[in-house]
């Protein structure tokens, strides 16, 4: 079963100069079906003439041993854009067990769940120098891995997503997905789950550029428990207060890794006006929740 929902953030300011017009932006989202699989996907699909600006992903029900693995913004010439959440059960040793050989056992969770994907849009051609970048690791077997995407010179980010590939779900989870430290492209983590994993598996990078937008103004906030929100600010030009909007989620945990903590939510709120971002345990550091925002 699919449930999509759209919230429309366009508004026009009476007096305002072209250069200071806003941006229209809506947010949709589409959920998974509600049940006890070992992994889920859904897809949030853009409205016709509008392209992928950012995105986000929550898992509903069973957090803590349900991880993020796909937070993917997909960007198509023809049209279709949309942005793309996955996630899976966190799986694990049942205790006082040797490691064993096969996957199937591996506990997981048990329970009913969901995720929700979201998808942050807007009209074609509002940004300018508008691009999807990304970078994929190559397949290995590694504890821990990050990965960076870059965009073209003189481009800022304006969202960004991650994506594992494992051959056994519920084995890699994602534990970061942000801008990049000057702005200009995105870096993600991943690491795998409590037990390790002896097979290959990949990491991507992707990174929503343009030239930089009116009023872009990234805002930052971190913390140590599991998880916080960043909100976008307000400027004033002339006699108007303009509200920027937040393009997605932006955070989690460390490029240095987390331990074993792993993303369950990145997303932005209703409103476009802040993002969101858990962990399925308090990490070993800190953790960061960006605001990529914008008028």
């Amino acid at each position: 079963m699919i449930v999509a929902a759209v919230t429309t953030m366009g508004i026009q300011l009476v007096g305002a100069s072209p250069a200071a017009a806003f941006a229209e932006r809506v947010r949709t989202s589409s959920n998974s079906a509600f049940d006890s699989a070992l992994s889920k996907t859904a897809t949030a699909k853009c409205p016709v003439g509008m392209v992928i600006v950012g995105g986000g992903g929550i898992v509903i029900n069973g957090a803590n041993q349900v991880m993020l693995t796909r937070l993917q913004p997909v960007h198509s010439t023809s049209g279709g854009d949309s942005y793309v959440a996955s996630a899976a059960e966190i799986r694990q040793l049942p205790r006082f067990k040797f490691k064993p050989n096969t996957a199937d056992l591996y506990q997981s969770y048990g329970g009913k769940w969901r995720v929700r994907a979201y998808a942050v849009c807007a009209s074609s051609g509002v940004f300018t120098g508008y691009e999807l970048k990304t970078s994929t690791s190559t397949g290995a077997s590694e504890p821990f891995r990050r990965q960076s995407a870059s965009c073209s010179p003189n481009n800022v980010t304006l969202g960004v997503g991650a994506r594992v590939d494992v051959p056994a779900p519920g084995m890699v989870g994602l534990q970061m997905a942000r801008a990049g430290r000057y702005l200009n492209g995105a870096d993600v983590t991943a690491q795998e789950g409590p037990d390790g994993y002896a097979a290959d598996w990949k990491l991507t990078a992707y990174a929503i550029c343009a030239l930089t937008p009116y009023g872009y103004n990234p805002q930052v906030v971190t913390t140590t428990s599991t998880g916080t929100t960043a909100k976008c600010d307000d400027f004033k030009v002339a006699d108007n207060v303009l509200h920027t909007r937040v393009n997605g989620g932006s955070g989690g945990g460390s490029m240095w890794g987390s331990g074993r903590a792993y993303l369950w939510s990145l997303y932005p709120t209703h409103n476009l006006r802040a993002a969101r971002a858990d962990l399925t345990r308090p990490p070993s550091g800190e953790m960061l929740v960006q605001a990529i925002c914008a008028y």
